[in-house]
């Protein structure tokens, strides 16, 4: 067991290794990759948020014969959604981004607080997905049991 701590200590005062250091960089590239993808996501989001809204608007206008029964708050509906969704989305994708910055300055330019700060958004990332994706289990078993309850009293 000391070997494997004085192994550990050895390599930790070395700095980090030259595969460590690859590894490192790729996981920035595909990271920044996908920030940038999803930042184009969240823009075509509103982009589509505000063109469903108008759509279901001008859909719901009496001279088309057929008017929603929610009148013209159906186009703002749509609207919001859409925007929650890219509001909900937008954070993890910053998180990601960010930390694909801040490992490429940290490992390119050998600064230790850019390289902790990388680290710290990219555990902001997973914290804030994984958040979410308990929030989303959780309304899906909720919905799930209240579907349940709805089919026994049928």
């Amino acid at each position: 067991m000391e070997t494997l701590d004085n192994n550990i200590s050895n390599n930790s005062e070395q700095g980090f290794n030259g595969q460590i250091r690859d590894y490192i960089l790729e996981i920035a590239r595909w990271a920044r990759f996908i920030g940038i993808v999803g930042f184009i996501g969240i823009g075509l989001m509103v982009i589509l948020g505000f063109y469903m809204g108008a759509a279901m608007n001008s859909l719901s206008r009496p001279e088309f014969g057929e008017v929603s029964p929610m009148g013209g708050m159906s186009g703002g509906i749509f609207t919001f959604v859409y925007l929650l969704m890219a509001a909900l989305y937008f954070f993890p994708v910053y998180y990601l981004y960010k930390s694909a910055i801040g490992l490429r300055d940290g490992i390119r330019n050998g600064d230790i607080s850019s390289l902790e700060e990388g680290f710290r958004n990219l555990k902001s990332h997973y914290k804030f997905v994984g958040i979410l994706l308990i929030i989303v289990l959780s309304i899906y078993a909720l919905l799930i049991v209240g579907g349940l309850l709805v089919a026994a009293m049928v």
